[in-house]
């Protein structure tokens, strides 16, 4: 039945037959053109390249057969591989016919790109890229021409050798932007043309380039940081300086500014005839002056980890497998201890006595245990040991480390590396998927006992490794009705449901929430994710329906079974410890406040998704995070107060405020919502943490910040 292929997915129907060399092979027939293409895609990724383009020439010819309106998709995918292994007029040919059946696929458009650009054709180079915006679903807007596409064709054939093409593509988008008026890609083609002259030994025509798009306002990073390093080369001191000044004053990226804040330095300790000062590695965005830097240390290896302890901040980095500990003193950063060559850690914990623990992964999930090291107070490896599988979560208690392993149990040492004793989780033991198996995911300390998760089930257990108390999370499993059709389509209704459409949608509406679903699940983006596959397959279906159908239909002529499935309660998604008690973050967007009995406190509702609790310095909760809005608490009840585009690597509590930080940016937010303070960094940011009113981040330096007197508040 195929109603019942597609609840479970159709098995493959196999046969065998004999190649040229007398090798058998195995030939798969699948049901859905689909499924070629991403056998085919698998086989690519493994190097298979004879049994990748069979299966994906395969797919195209199924597809033409089948599901001949998206053949388009097929051919872009053969044609990316064939341009993979420079088959470029095999290549040419594929993508040719894509485009030429109108396909919307932004990949299919690149890739013709580079056909044009392996082919040095300048003209169908551009052709291409004017053609595309249309296609995409855009304009004819010149702004909406992908001009950073060909300029990035330019670096690369500049790279390759290729510097007659390269400058004839950067100056062709220079003049076409300028005459459209298209003015910061203009000046961005500038910049890059500038760099292919001066590498090809034009190095007056390029500084004549820079400096006239400075002079009208260019806020191009090469432009600025070219311009003001061939100043400085030339000893003009004082022209390089007037056109960093003025660079920063038009904001740039932040790596772009330091590296001008560095040159800046350097013209005006020359002209000063004194040393040179360090200059910070950040640029504040906004609430300039509502923190000020207390000290700026450069350490290397890069800081992975921080810790405040007594008066110093202690810190971990690893470069090339090997660690150090690093010991500054609090108040102006002084080094005050170092200790090198110890074992590269991929995580380190601190507890407040001065005791550390590393811990390295020596395989995947399931498949090998994982080492830890127990470090002294003062820096010294004094024992080592491991635990069977890869670690969860590892907690600091009074005296002892507890660690969460894979393999279910919570595994306790005492600060020294002696093993102390093991708790296993329930229903650990029963055979299963290593990813799956319950274990103690979340593990934390509450100052009285030990406090894990596993899915959606907690635990209280005591220093000696006792069970203290159990409580499951409240369970309101969702249910999912389907109809299931007695033939191989879906119904309009569970078609638009796919698509996230209401009733009245109409076709543009289809084709538009269908490429946005077909782009974030297409097997390309996720390779070998059976069930990322699956879902493409059904959005693809819900899309192949509605246009056959018509998205308005009402279906009620639809023969089928209805099929109610009932999903998994919530989990655990973060634990925050409070004074002898827990505040317990779920899945389905609630807060619940444990107390030492595992009864509960107190409970918050706040949306669908994960949540994660922010405790105060007091042991009260303060605020919360979920499916992109941060809450804080008033009188009692969590209020939203701020939104965020993406989901912060950290919160925490800096005086009375929140801060949060995400890749490079730092950012403080008070509780009306408003960004009091925001700090963007060269690199990437690896760890943040506060200590009252001042703010400790390690992002390639080690920055203290201390709130000005003007903005002090009092601590939660």
């Amino acid at each position: 039945m195929s109603w019942l292929k597609r609840l479970f997915g159709p098995p493959p129907d196999t046969e065998e037959s004999r190649t040229n060399n007398s090798q058998i092979r195995r030939t798969i027939r699948y049901e859905r053109p689909i499924d070629y293409v991403s056998e085919g895609l698998q086989a690519w990724e493994a190097k298979d390249f004879v049994g990748a383009e069979r299966l994906l020439r395969q797919g195209v010819e199924a597809y033409r057969r089948h599901e001949p309106a998206d053949v388009h998709y097929a051919l872009g995918r053969l044609g990316a591989f064939l341009l993979d292994l420079e088959q470029v007029d095999q290549a040419s040919e594929t993508l040719a016919e894509a485009i030429a059946l109108g396909t919307d696929i932004p990949a299919i458009w690149y890739d013709y790109m580079t056909v044009m650009a392996k082919r040095q054709d300048i003209d169908g180079l551009f052709d291409t890229a004017l053609r595309s915006a249309p296609a995409l679903g855009g304009t004819n807007d010149a702004a909406e021409v992908p001009w950073e596409e060909l300029l990035a064709h330019a670096r690369r054939a500049d790279r390759s050798g290729a510097s007659g093409f390269a400058l004839a593509v950067a100056r062709r988008v220079v003049d076409s932007t300028a005459k459209a008026g298209v003015t910061a890609a203009c000046w961005a083609a500038i910049g890059d043309l500038g760099e292919i002259l001066e590498r090809s030994g034009e190095l007056a025509e390029a500084l004549r380039l820079w400096k006239d798009a400075f002079e009208d306002g260019s806020d191009d990073p090469t432009t600025a940081n070219r311009l003001s390093m061939h100043l400085e080369r030339r000893k003009d001191y004082a022209g390089a300086i007037g056109v960093i000044e003025e660079a920063l004053r038009r904001k740039m990226p932040a790596n772009v500014e330091e590296q001008l804040r560095k040159r800046l330095e350097r013209c005006q300790a020359r002209t000063e005839r004194r040393k040179r000062a360090d200059v910070a590695a950040f640029s504040v965005r906004e609430g300039d002056g509502a923190f000020e830097l207390r000290f700026q240390v450069r350490v290397s290896p890069p800081i992975r980890e921080l810790a405040v302890l007594d008066g110093m901040v202690r810190a971990y980095g690893v470069s090339k497998d090997v660690g150090s500990i690093v010991d500054l003193a609090l108040a102006d950063g002084a080094g005050l201890a170092r200790r090198d060559n110890l074992p590269g850690f991929t995580e380190a914990r601190f507890s407040q006595s001065g005791w550390s623990i590393g811990a390295a992964r020596t395989a995947r999930i399931g498949e090998g245990p994982t080492r830890l090291w127990f470090i002294s107070p003062d820096a010294d490896v004094i024992n080592a040991g491991q635990v069977p599988d890869a670690t969860s979560q590892i907690a600091a208690g009074r005296d002892s480390w507890y660690v969460g392993c894979r393999d279910g149990g919570l595994h306790a040492f005492g600060l020294d590396g002696k093993a102390l004793w093991r708790w296993t989780t329930p229903g650990a033991n029963k055979d299963g998927d290593a990813y799956s198996r319950p274990c103690p995911y979340y593990v934390t300390w509450t100052g009285e006992q030990v406090v894990v998760s596993s899915m959606g089930h907690l635990y209280g257990i005591s220093p000696a490794g006792k069970t203290v108390w159990h409580f499951e999370l409240p369970s309101e499993p969702k249910s999912y009705t389907l109809s299931v059709p007695l033939s191989d389509g879906l119904s309009s209704q569970e078609a638009r449901s796919e698509l996230g459409l209401e009733r009245g949608a109409t076709p543009d509406d289809v084709k538009r929430a269908y490429r946005l679903r077909a782009m974030d699940t297409h097997p390309d983006r996720h390779p070998g994710d059976a069930a990322t596959a699956d879902r493409f397959r059904r959005v693809h279906a819900a899309y192949e329906t509605l246009m056959r159908n018509g998205p308005d239909d009402d279906d009620e002529s639809f023969l089928g079974i209805t099929v109610t499935l009932t999903g998994p309660g919530p989990t655990v998604s973060h634990l925050a410890p409070a004074l002898g008690s827990v505040f317990v973050g779920s899945s389905d967007g609630k807060l619940l406040h444990l107390d030492s009995t595992g009864r509960v406190r107190g409970t918050h509702a706040l949306g669908n998704g994960w949540a994660r609790p922010v405790v105060g310095r007091n042991g009260s909760l303060a605020a919360a995070w979920c499916d992109g809005i941060l809450f804080c608490l008033e009188e009692d009840e969590l209020r939203s107060f701020a939104e965020f585009e993406e989901p912060p690597r950290d919160i925490g509590l800096v005086g009375n405020d929140l801060f949060v930080w995400y890749r490079n940016r730092l950012a403080v937010v008070d509780r009306s919502g408003h960004a009091v303070w925001t700090a963007q960094f060269s690199k990437s940011i690896t760890n943040v943490i506060a200590d009252g009113e001042r703010l400790m981040c390690a992002a390639g330096v080690l920055a203290v910040f201390d709130r000005t007197r003007s903005g002090r508040r009092e601590p939660v």
